[in-house]
């Protein structure tokens, strides 16, 4: 019997399957279609974390756009244009200005009949509200039966020390009712008793419910934690003021005019109680 090779009817041992498949793989993936996939894809993948991004870097702002009441009063018609005044209650701990906000004109069937963005420059303290008067919208007809606004852009004031519980506490109680405002502002000056907006608002509040003595106690207590902050003085000046002491309101007024020229409720006031914008 001769000797034959081992493999002589066996199978022939070969990797062209594999190397087909490897060649299969790299053609589909050098393919155009494949390409425009796969570059799709890494687009879609950039915006994902692009607008991740951004979400994180404005997180503060757009939760303090939550925390921001517009209200659109005294509406007339101009040359056929709405023109409006704008009220704006920031309930955040930090001032607010650049204000953004978008409107919708409704007509009688509550269709929309205008809409738009309008951006006022002004700030609104913290905790506190402006009205900006005679703020043009678009067009007006005989037809439009109400109007509705959210505020959508705002730019925040500097970074405040306070800590973030706190924080959410002083948006909490800043909208709450004046009269319920007193007491749980009192506490909250109590445990941050250096920051100024704090009393502020207890200020307010204690002036709503006419406890014009103590309501002037506390903001001049804000005075001398901070007399550099024009709010301070022009709510001091208006407390001074319904107590009947008319010398000090207007001292406290130039003040506030001084720091605040541009600041829409000092100007009101101002022309309100017949107090000069200087001492000249």
């Amino acid at each position: 019997m001769s000797d034959q090779p081992e493999n002589q009817y066996g199978r022939i041992k070969t990797n062209f399957l594999d190397k087909q498949a490897e060649q299969n793989a790299t053609s589909i993936f050098q393919s155009l279609p494949m390409q425009i996939l796969m570059a799709i894809a890494a687009l879609g993948l950039m915006a994902i974390a692009w607008k991740s991004a951004d979400f994180f870097i404005n997180l503060d702002k757009n939760n303090a756009v939550k925390n921001v009441l517009v209200t659109l009063m005294h509406p007339t018609l101009r040359d056929g244009v709405a023109i409006v005044d704008v009220t704006m209650k920031n309930l955040n701990p930090r001032s607010i200005s650049k204000l953004g906000f978008r409107y919708n004109i409704l007509g009688q069937s509550g269709a929309t009949v205008d809409t738009g963005v309008v951006t006022i420059p002004g700030t609104v303290p913290a905790g506190d509200a402006r009205t900006f008067t005679n703020v043009k919208l678009g067009p007006l007809t005989d037809n439009s039966a109400r109007m509705q606004a959210e505020l959508v852009d705002l730019t925040l004031g500097p970074k405040i020390t306070l800590p973030a519980a706190q924080q959410s506490r002083f948006t909490e109680l800043a909208g709450l009712k004046s009269e319920d405002k007193v007491e749980p502002f009192k506490q909250f000056v109590a445990d941050c008793p250096d920051f100024v907006p704090g009393y502020i608002e207890l200020g307010r509040a204690d002036m709503a419910t006419n406890n014009l003595d103590d309501a002037i106690a506390v903001l001049k207590k804000a005075v001398q934690l901070d007399p550099k902050d024009g709010n301070t003085h022009y709510h001091l000046a208006v407390a001074y003021q319904r107590d009947g002491q008319k010398a000090q309101a207007s001292e406290e007024l130039h003040k506030a005019l001084d720091l605040l020229p541009e600041d829409p409720d000092v100007q009101h006031t101002v022309q309100y109680f017949g107090v000069p914008a200087t001492d000249d």
